[in-house]
């Protein structure tokens, strides 16, 4: 972003400088209307861009401020935010990127929102949440990649209830015992979702030895 900001700058110092001079000369210059045009268009984009990419990425430093003070909460809530403004950041993202002869396209590959967030959603058991990002995802075409990590997260729901089900009947139960109550083979799904549960204060997790003992948050 840094990098197509100081050649969208460059490129109407450029223009500024060429119809100065030519004004300065006191000439004529056919294409007088023409740089003008190209200044307003910049100056109208940069208008309309700055203020969404402040609001999208300004969340990064409060959801590093929220998670410094184990504020997950706050964290769901900014990732909540950010996937609203996912449309306006795809349109404003292909048109910065038209205008310094990359073509129209959308080439961010890392949105914390659809990675990280979903799976705090889950386990706060945030279908509506949820709900609304997968709809937003099928919405825009560039976010494809995106759709099953969403579809994921709505699949975990299910299994957060059954841990913290488990977790208060038979509180101080071992992680790794967690996968022959509930049926689940996959151990790193289940050390991920207790991880985050963690986070979010539903469950507690106390070390002894190399386990993990689980008790109700």
């Amino acid at each position: 972003m840094i990098t197509s900001l100081i050649i969208v700058t460059i490129l109407i110092l450029i223009v500024v400088y060429y119809y100065k001079r030519n004004k300065d000369k006191n000439k004529k210059s056919p294409n007088k209307d023409v740089y003008q045009k190209i200044i307003n268009d910049y100056v109208k984009f940069e208008n309309e861009r700055r203020p969404v990419y402040d609001s999208y990425f300004g969340t990064f430093d409060k959801i590093k401020e929220s998670k410094k003070d184990n504020d997950y909460k706050e964290v769901i809530v900014q990732h909540k935010n950010n996937i609203r403004k996912l449309g306006d950041f795809i349109r404003i993202t292909k048109e910065d990127n038209r205008r310094i002869g990359l073509g129209s396209k959308f080439d961010i590959n890392n949105i914390p929102c659809l990675t990280e967030g979903p799976v705090l959603m889950a386990v706060v058991e945030d279908l509506n949440g949820l709900n609304e990002a997968k709809q937003i995802v099928e919405r825009h075409s560039e976010l494809k990649s995106w759709i099953e990590d969403v579809d994921s997260a709505i699949k975990d729901i299910p299994v957060v209830k059954n841990i913290i089900k488990t977790v208060s009947e038979n509180p101080g139960i071992k992680q790794s015992d967690l996968k022959r109550y509930l049926a689940i083979t996959d151990g790193r799904r289940i050390a991920s979702l207790c991880l985050r549960l963690e986070h979010v204060k539903r469950i507690k997790r106390v070390k002894s030895g190399k386990e993990n003992l689980l008790y109700p948050g």
